[in-house]
Formats: structure tokens, C-alpha cells, sequence
């Protein structure tokens, strides 16, 4: 579990050294996004949510703003 931070965090840093606004972003949404999978694989639930895309999170977030 630290372990699975610890590298997502890595990639997350240098990741970000190359790349655009938007592309950290993605990034760290997906980041984020596979670490709250792996912890629901890992307490064998069978209640994980289904994560959206990245995209129809940013549409999402894009109506709250405009509303």
C-alpha cells in the first residue's frame, strides 16, 4: 500500500517535470484514480465504483462551475 504511494507519487513528480498544465492534471486524475482502484482490488470489495474518464470529470466539473 506505501509502496503503491510512494511510486504513484514518483511518476506524479516526474511526470509533471515534462509535461503541460493539462497533461499534469490528466496525469494525476489517472494517478489518483488508479490507486483508488488498487485499494478496492486489494479489500476485496465488491462495491468498487466504476471511475469515470477524465474527461467527463473535467465536463462535470466544468457545469458545476457555469451553474
Amino acid at each position: 500500500m506505501k509502496t503503491i504511494k510512494i511510486i504513484s507519487l514518483l511518476v506524479f513528480i516526474l511526470g509533471s517535470l515534462s509535461c503541460s498544465s493539462e497533461s499534469l492534471k490528466r496525469t494525476g486524475y489517472e494517478t489518483l484514480k488508479n490507486i483508488d482502484r488498487l485499494q478496492c482490488e486489494k479489500e476485496l470489495s465488491s462495491e468498487c465504483t466504476k471511475q469515470e474518464s477524465y474527461e467527463d470529470y473535467q465536463r462535470k466539473r466544468k457545469e458545476i462551475e457555469d451553474f
